[in-house]
């Protein structure tokens, strides 16, 4: 086992959606975790998917160049 686990775009959608509540605080808090241990693995559909996600359809959408800073 490599130690690593594969987010899925709701994970990364709700740890930047902060209308999502208590799943915006726990997705935020696994994705630190992930990215201060360096276990979390992402592919490039899921960031396709998170891009049109965060600039389109959740309620309070982010800026384009905010989700490319992200990505």
């Amino acid at each position: 086992m490599s130690g690593k686990d594969f987010l899925d775009t709701n994970a990364l959608i709700y740890a930047y959606d902060s209308d999502a509540g208590e799943k915006h605080t726990v997705a935020a808090a696994i994705l630190r975790n992930h990215w201060e241990t360096e276990t979390g693995i992402v592919s490039v559909q899921v960031l396709q998917e998170f891009n049109v996600n965060v600039t389109r359809k959740i309620p309070n959408p982010l800026p384009k160049p905010k989700a490319r800073e992200i990505i």
